[in-house]
């Protein structure tokens, strides 16, 4: 399972490639909450708490920036008025498509990530069962790198779920 602390691994990892404008406050992200009358979940609040904004690799996941705009809540709420159900939070703009936080089923402090359309009746399509596997997932476009990349990439990613259950067999025994 992809937590926080290997998405932080990643950046750290990574950084040439990287664009963030840093976390915000606990109080910043409450009032995302507030003023989207919802509740985020965990995995998350930890991207707004770390990050805030930002991305690598062409990714651009929407959040809270230093200077107090709240980019999260202007693009749900831009969608919000073409028929974006309420459960959905908006966290990157693709243009003919948004990626979203899935809230209706929060479990475990994380929810599904979805893709939603104003210009197609196709509905939701569930695209990532995570927030940190989607941020795994735009880290690491395999639509935009070539095969030896992303091979190159996928093993980077395979070493470090390698070392998560090492380090998970040494908690538990």
């Amino acid at each position: 399972m992809i937590t926080g602390n290997s998405i932080n691994r990643l950046i750290q990892k990574y950084s040439e490639y990287a664009l963030f404008t840093g976390g915000v406050s606990e109080e910043r992200i409450i009032e995302v909450e507030n003023v989207l009358n919802t509740q985020l979940p965990g995995s998350y609040k930890w991207f707004l708490l770390h990050y805030g904004y930002g991305g690598m690799g062409g990714s651009e996941i929407e959040g809270v920036v230093p200077n107090g705009k709240m980019t999260v809540v202007e693009r749900t709420e831009y969608y919000r008025r073409y028929g974006l159900p309420n459960h959905l939070i908006v966290i990157e703009d693709v243009g003919e498509y948004v990626n979203c936080l899935d809230i209706s089923d929060i479990s475990d402090e994380d929810c599904y990530v979805v893709t939603w359309s104003m210009h197609d009746n196709d509905g939701v399509i569930n695209k990532t069962k995570s927030f940190f596997d989607f941020l795994l997932y735009r880290f690491y476009d395999e639509d935009e790198m070539d095969d030896v990349e992303l091979y190159v990439q996928l093993e980077k990613v395979f070493d470090i779920m390698e070392e998560l259950h090492k380090q998970k067999k040494k908690n538990s025994g």
